[in-house]
């Protein structure tokens, strides 16, 4: 197995955020980021179960 990416919910505002209308989040890219960590920022009215969150 290799590492990919860690997600991390925030309720900050990230730069170069990706909406994603399914789930009702705004993600980034891990890629673009040193440490590999993917920001998850979820609208109040997500369908994301609580501790995806």
């Amino acid at each position: 197995m290799e590492f990919d990416h860690v997600g991390m919910p925030t309720e900050e505002k990230k730069s170069n955020e990706n909406w994603v209308e399914a789930t009702r989040v705004w993600v980034t890219n891990p890629k673009e980021h040193p440490f590999s960590v993917e920001w998850l920022r979820y609208e109040p009215d997500s369908p994301a179960p609580g501790p995806l969150r």
